[in-house]
This record gives C-alpha cells, structure tokens and sequence, in this order.
C-alpha cells in the first residue's frame, strides 16, 4: 500500500503493489471494473508494461493520504507516447474521467505538460483508489511519479532548463553549419545541417516538447514523425560520413555499398509509412547503417586520414547509446534517467564529435582557401606587373616610334633641304664665278679703261656675294656639329640683355614681356643665336613689306617645362605665299631681301638643334614668329 506524507516529496508507485489487468478484446469499462468482474493481478514488476498492441490495458493503484491538508499530489506518466489514456478517479461514488494521449489534441491535458499528468484527489487519513487504461500501438511501459505539486513545478522548471539549453544547443550548431555551408559550399557541412535537424526533430518527439510546441493540433502525425526523424537522420549520417571522408573516391566499392544500404533504408521506411506503421519504430535494423558507419571511420583511418579518429570516436558514442537504448525497451536494463535517454546522449556526443570534426576540416578548408587567394593574388599582383610592364613599354615604344618617326622625318626635311641648299648653293656659287670668269677675260681683251673699272667693280660685287654664301655654308656646317652645352638661365633678364646690347637692333621700337617661373635650362648661345637670326632677318624687311620705323613686341613665357617665345612685328603688307617661303634656303621670293632666307633657315636649324620649332603667320597685319622650346631636362 502506498502511504503519502509530508516526509517524502515523491514516490515511484512502481516501488510499491500495483495491480493489472489486460483486456484483450478492449471492450472492458469503468463500470465492469468497478463491479470486481475483471480479475486484477498483483504485481511487484519494476515496470507495468503493454506488451501486446491490440489490448487495452488496466492499472489498479491503492494508497492513502497522510500528508497535510494543505499538500496536494500529481500524478505523473513519463511516457508520452501513449496513443489513448484514461485516469479514473472515485470521489465520493462519483466517477471523474480524464482523457488525453498522443492522439487527441494536446489541448485535453488538464495541465500543460509535455507529459501526461493529472491532480490526484486527496483527503487526509482515507483511502484512495485509481484506476487507469491505457492503449498504444507499441510497446510501452507505464512508469510514473507521484510527486508533490511543489516539488513537481520545481522538477519541471528545471527540466525545461535543460531542454531548453539541449535544443538552443542543437539550433545554434545546426544554423552555424549552415552558414558555413553556405560560405564554404562542402557538402558534408550541408549534410551534418538536416543531421542535426532530424536529429532534433527526433528528440522533440521522443521527449513530448514536439507534440507540445511543434504541432500540437495534429496528433495524428505522432506515430509517424518519430520513425521519419530517425530514418532520416541516418539517411544524412551517412551522407555526412560519405562526404566527410571522401569515401567515392578513395573506396568506390564501400561508396556503392553505403549508397545502397540508403536506398534500402529509405524503401523500407515507404513500405512503413504505407503498409505497416507499427515498423516505423523498429530501429533495430538501424544496426547495420551505424556498424557501416564503424566501419568507414576504421578504414579512413587507416588510410592515413588522423581526422577520421574523431569520427570513429563519435560513432562508438552512438553504438553504445543505440545498444543500451534496445536492451531498455527490452526490459534487459532498468528504466532510470541514463538508460531511457542513453541514445539521445550518445548521439550529442557523437555530434559533439562531429563538429570538431568539421571544425578541424572547416581550419584545413580555410587555410587552403587562403593559400589558394594569396596564390591568386600573387598571381594578380604578376599580371598587375606585367600589364603596367607592357603598358609601360607599350608607351615608351610609341613614344620612341613617334620620336624615331619625327627625327626621321626632321632627317628626311634636313635631307631635303640639305639636298635643296647644296644644289642652290652650287648654282650661286657658279654663277658668281662664271662672272668672274667672263669679266676677266673680258678685262683682258678690252682696253677701254673705264670698261676695265666697271668689270672690276663687277668682278668684286660677284666675290663678295659668293663670299656671303660661303660664310653662310660654313655657318651652316659649324651648326650642324655643334654640341649643345646647357645652362639654367634667368629668361626674364636675359632677352631684354641681349635686345639693349645688340646696336643692330636700336632702330626698332620694342616691348618685352614675361610670363611664368624664370629659370630654364637650354644652350645659351643657340638661344641667343635663334633670337638674334629671327629679329636680324626683320630688319631686311624695312622698305619692302615693312615701314622704315616698324615696331615689334617680343613675349615670352615658361610653363611647364615649355617657353614660348612670340615676336609680332607691326605693320606689314605682304601676302600667304611670302610667308610659306620664309624658313627655305635661295627662295627666289626672299632673293632681293639680302639673304634673309639664310638667317631664318639658320634660326630654323638652330630651333631644331635644341628640339624645338619656329613658325610664323599673318594676323590682322601682323608678322607673328612663334617659337617653342622645350626645357634640355624635359627632352633628356
């Protein structure tokens, strides 16, 4: 007889006398029970036990209530699995009936609970008597607590503490699996993801909290969602282990049969489902898939995989949890905490495993990844080189084709108008000499002194000009080998210099400008030379296409490594044509200008010396000379 008081907080009513009855027909009530018509057995069993699905089976519980007024008890089932359960109690001769179970709607519980619970009634120093039946499609047992309610709230409290840090536990490696799968696209980590998973959803049904919190409207699913979690936990077991260990392409034939072993697993889970729910539970078969799981750590170790230690490590713990759990439900083992929940344990520690597993990979994977993105980079960096390289040479080598090609075609004008020169020079200088010639075979035939005086005058006017055009050939030789010697010169003090010293040029009325910084590097003398030539040959323009007294602004400017040097000459009357001829040796235009055309062939030369240009335009009655050189650095 179980006797409650104030001392103990609980009992197991399985401690103490039960009785049961089996109604094999399920046909048995209250009432019929209540008339002594079914012969109750005394049983001292550790459990009470449905063993045969199609019966319904009765529990007679005795005991007296000793304890205060002020205590009152629950009772409690610990298998929530239990498809139908009614709980009798007599008060007074008056009958109270509760249902609830894992097929009917978890609002019919009395108390919201993932087990089956329901308030005995009590009353101090009396006798009390319950009565329950219960029926499920499986085997169960039917192991309970009687508790004080405040003992119970505090056992109850705690134990959805822990569920709670269990399955938080559960939720946080399965999402960081998936975002690691997510950033690293392997696919064991997408496969240790619906491992978990099914893993959870498995221990929800096991425990209640699913029925309780997942779908507590739908208790129709509650036989099948156990045997689907589980199958298919396994199912993504071994594709974890697949993947994990690289075993289809290190052990094909062990990969043919793990592939097979799945399709097996997955074909009789459909004929489960379909045709014989009640082997949906049958995990007994599930032997096979984890001694193959065993078996694959065992030969990736041998293979010379280290991380596969783990693996193994981690199945061990589930075989373990897996055996004890099958010699439980076979009343082998004792019923208590360690042995109801020994497979949930083995499997958190495999999965602990697992994941150090996975973290060991997940350090491998990165580090490859980052060797492989600093070899890419590495490599970016060389072409990153090699393209600013042909860039680089590119540029230069259009720079020097577009250099080359403008010496060439510099050459091939000096050739030209070397060529040009030497043939006009030829026929200036052969002129004079013929001249020269005939006047002195004429001085000797002819008598008349006064003819004689004349032809001398001639003779001495043709040497003379044969004279100017060879100092103007060696001119031009002694600048084609000059070297020049370059200098910083002030710019701003140097061309005013040199236009207050020149007396040729104190007949013009000038201004002088300047713009810029001051200091340019360039050869003196060339510089002074380019001036001077450009400024002389003006001065033979007076009384043709220029004024006695014209004037002339002379400008220049320094930016950027460039001077620009700007002489306007006002005013002036001449036309285009005039203008094209003046940079070209014995033009018949220039011819009665005194050899202008030397002096500003000259100047051209000499530009052309220090890499730069000369040119000039009519504007608005303006004779404009623009003049561009380049700093010696710059060109260097």
């Amino acid at each position: 007889m179980l006797i409650l008081n104030d001392s103990i907080n609980g009992y197991s009513y399985t401690d103490y006398s039960y009785a049961l009855f089996e109604d094999t027909k399920g046909t048995i009530t209250i009432e019929n029970i209540l008339t002594d018509c079914c012969a109750f057995q005394e049983s001292n069993d550790q459990y009470p036990v449905c063993i045969n699905p199609g019966s319904s089976y009765w529990m007679k519980l005795d005991f007296i209530d000793n304890s205060s007024a002020s205590n009152f008890w629950v009772f409690e089932l610990y298998n929530n699995k239990l498809d139908h359960v009614e709980f009798y109690t007599i008060t007074n001769g008056r009958i109270t009936r509760v249902v609830f179970g894992d097929q009917h709607d978890f609002s019919n519980k009395k108390i919201d609970h993932k087990n089956h619970l329901i308030r005995l009634p009590t009353e101090p120093g009396k006798k009390h008597t319950i009565y329950l039946r219960a029926q499920t499609a499986d085997r169960s047992d039917l192991h309970g607590m009687i508790r004080k309610a405040e003992t119970f709230i505090s056992y109850a409290v705690n134990e959805y503490m822990y569920l709670g840090i269990f399955y938080g536990f559960l939720l946080t490696i399965s999402l960081y699996n998936l975002i690691i799968f997510l950033y690293m696209r392997s696919s064991e980590y997408c496969y240790y993801f619906f491992y978990v998973l099914f893993f959870g959803i498995y221990s929800a049904t096991f425990d209640g909290t699913g029925f309780q919190y997942l779908w507590p409207d739908f208790p129709q699913i509650n036989n099948y969602v156990s045997g689907t979690a589980f199958c298919f936990f396994i199912v993504f077991e071994l594709l974890f282990a697949m993947s994990f260990n690289n075993v289809l392409q290190r052990f094909p034939k062990l990969g043919k049969v793990i592939l097979s072993v799945i399709v097996i697993r997955i074909l009789y889970y459909g004929v489960a489902l379909f045709y014989y729910p009640e082997l949906l539970s049958n995990m007994q078969i599930d032997i096979i898939p984890i001694l193959i799981l065993l078996i694959i750590g065992i030969y990736s170790y041998m293979d010379g995989y280290r991380l596969s230690v783990f693996f193994v490590l981690g199945v061990l713990f589930f075989l373990t949890g897996y055996i004890v759990n099958i010699f439980t439900m076979a009343d082998i083992l004792p019923h208590n905490l360690l042995t109801v929940y020994a497979m949930n344990y083995g499997i958190g520690l495999e999965m602990v495993a697992f994941a150090v597993c996975l973290a060991y990979r997940f350090r491998e994977l990165k580090y490859k990844k980052e060797e492989a993105v600093t070899e890419v980079e590495s490599k970016n960096k060389e072409l990153e080189i090699t393209e600013r390289t042909r860039k680089f040479l590119e540029r230069a080598i259009h720079e020097r084709t577009h250099e080359i090609l403008k010496q060439k075609d510099i050459i091939q004008r000096r050739n030209e108008d070397l060529d040009t020169f030497l043939y006009k020079s030829s026929h200036n200088l052969l002129g004079p000499i013929k001249s020269i010639e005939g006047l002195s075979m004429l001085i000797n035939s002819d008598n008349n002194q006064e003819l004689k005086n004349t032809y001398a005058k001639l003779i001495l006017e043709s040497a003379e000009s044969m004279d100017k055009d060879l100092n103007q050939l060696r001119k031009i030789a002694e600048i084609n080998r000059l070297e020049p010697s370059l200098t910083d010169e002030n710019i701003s003090l140097l061309v005013p210099q040199l236009l207050k010293e020149h007396h040729k040029f104190s007949c013009f009325a000038y201004s002088h400008s300047h713009t810029g910084t001051d200091m340019f590097n360039t050869d003196k003398t060339i510089f002074l030379d380019v001036i001077c030539n450009t400024l002389e040959a003006t001065l033979k323009f007076k009384g043709l296409h220029i004024p006695e007294h014209p004037s002339y602004s002379l400008h220049t400017a320094l930016q950027t490594d460039i001077l620009t040097i700007q002489i306007k000459i006002d005013p002036i009357k001449t036309h285009e044509i005039f203008i094209n001829d003046l940079f070209k040796p014995f033009n018949i235009n220039l011819k009665s200008l005194n050899n202008i055309d030397f002096e500003l062939y000259i100047a051209k030369i000499l530009v052309e010396k220090i890499s730069g240009t000369i040119e000039a335009h009519l504007e608005e009655n303006q004779l404009i000379f623009t003049i561009l050189l380049p700093s010696a650095t710059s060109v260097n």
